[in-house]
């Protein structure tokens, strides 16, 4: 992640970081995305998830507890699916 966060950092990721307000880039577009630039199809999608959670939560004043109720719905739903 380090690696693509430097990266990320670069006027190509400030490029890309003034776009986010204009046009949102939807989930197939990363994949392309991480061909192009030849970085990990994985670390992107984090940081785009990320952007995406953190559009949902930034205005909300109990953000921090929903994320943790959120994190906790996610395992049990996984561990359902396990079994």
């Amino acid at each position: 992640m380090t690696s693509l966060l430097k990266y990320m950092s670069n006027q190509f990721g400030e490029h890309i970081r003034t776009l986010r307000g204009e046009r949102n880039a939807k989930r197939e577009q990363v994949d392309l995305f991480a061909q192009i630039f030849h970085v990990d199809v994985n670390e992107l999608l984090t940081l785009w998830l990320a952007d995406r959670i953190y559009e949902v939560i930034k205005d909300e004043s109990d953000a921090t507890e929903a994320l943790r109720v959120a994190e906790v719905v996610y395992k049990y739903e996984k561990e359902q699916k396990k079994k």
